[in-house]
C-alpha cells in the first residue's frame, strides 16, 4: 500500500496552504524577534544618552594628558563616546604613526587655540591645538570635546568660548 500523501486536514503535504502557513509563522517569529531587538536598542540608547550622570568618567588612556599647556591653556574632556578623532593640522591630514588618533571619552587635555576648520569637513566646525600630553602639537575636532561643560551635555557650544582662535 503506497503512504499517504495527505495530512490530517486533507490538504496534500507541500501544498501552497501548507507553506504559506508555515510562511507566515516564520515571518510572524522573526518580526517579534527583530521587534524585541530593535525596541531593546532604542531603549538602551534612549537611557544612555539620558544619563544625569554628573561626574565625568574615569578617563581611558589616563588620569590627564600631563602638564598644564601653559598660559591661555583651557582645559577640555573627550565628549564623543567613540573618541575624539585627532589630525596633524586643521586640514585634517592624519597623526604620525607613534601619536594614538582618537582622544578616549572623558579624558582631559588642556587646548591652546582654536583653528578654523580648512579641511572642509562636514559638521566639524573648528579644531583645537592640544597644548599638553601625548597629544601636544596636534589638533582636535572642537565638535567633539566637552566645551567647557561636563561631558555627556548635549548642550555645549560647538566651539567653547574660553578658548581663542589660533594667531
Amino acid at each position: 500500500m503506497a503512504p499517504s500523501r495527505t495530512r490530517s486536514r486533507g490538504q496534500p503535504n507541500g501544498s501552497p496552504e501548507s507553506r504559506a502557513t508555515i510562511r507566515a509563522a516564520w515571518i510572524t517569529a522573526a518580526t517579534t524577534v527583530l521587534g524585541g531587538v530593535l525596541i531593546a536598542g532604542l531603549t538602551t540608547s534612549w537611557f544612555g544618552l539620558t544619563s544625569s550622570d554628573s561626574e565625568p568618567p574615569t578617563p581611558v588612556y589616563g588620569a590627564s594628558s600631563g602638564g598644564n599647556g601653559g598660559s591661555g591653556s583651557v582645559l577640555e574632556y573627550g565628549d564623543n563616546r567613540n573618541g575624539s578623532p585627532v589630525f596633524a593640522d586643521p586640514e585634517g591630514h592624519p597623526v604620525a604613526s607613534n601619536v594614538q588618533s582618537i582622544i578616549p571619552f572623558g579624558t582631559e587635555v588642556t587646548v591652546r587655540c582654536y583653528a578654523p576648520n580648512e579641511a572642509g569637513m562636514a559638521s566639524v566646525s573648528a579644531f583645537y591645538l592640544i597644548a599638553s600630553g601625548p597629544w601636544k602639537g596636534t589638533y582636535v575636532v572642537a565638535d567633539t570635546m566637552s566645551n567647557g561643560g561636563p561631558p555627556g551635555n548635549t548642550s555645549s557650544p560647538n566651539v567653547d568660548p574660553r578658548v581663542k582662535k589660533c594667531p
